[in-house]
């Protein structure tokens, strides 16, 4: 989706992969069994002359539902947790404002999620280059 919307806008790269977990170099299947303790992740590589961080994640929003805690449309799962990943400072900032407006203004009523995760990039995020290609 997001390359899609955002290929001519600034987007460089979109990967999927795993965060936030307790073991290096997981694969698809050990994320599904629920165990490995990483969420499912999209990093993407943008130009920030052409597209925010806030229109990210407003688009983020707008393909996520939040309101469900560890669940995803049919998917289900510890895999499947809300979260947003941030490189520094201002991105946690911008970050928690587009969360607070959106929580107000977008899912007004609906039980917004507020165990959404905030996160720092002390997490490493591993990349699957097949998981990448679909």
């Amino acid at each position: 989706m997001f390359r899609k919307e955002f290929k001519s806008k600034g987007l460089y790269d979109a990967r999927v992969g795993y965060i936030g977990g307790d073991t290096t170099s997981p694969s698809y299947r050990s994320v599904c069994s629920g165990r490995t303790g990483h969420a499912e992740a999209l990093q993407v590589t943008y130009d920030p002359t052409k597209i925010t961080y806030r229109q990210l994640l407003e688009f983020f929003y707008k393909m996520h539902d939040p309101t469900t805690a560890n669940r995803q449309g049919p998917d289900a799962g510890t895999q499947y947790r809300s979260g947003i990943f941030w490189h520094d400072k201002g991105q946690e900032e911008i970050a928690r404002d587009v969360t607070k407006k959106v929580n107000e203004k977008w899912w007004k009523g609906k039980g917004f999620d507020a165990g959404i995760g905030m996160y720092g990039m002390g997490d490493e995020c591993f990349v699957d280059d097949k998981m990448s290609e679909l």
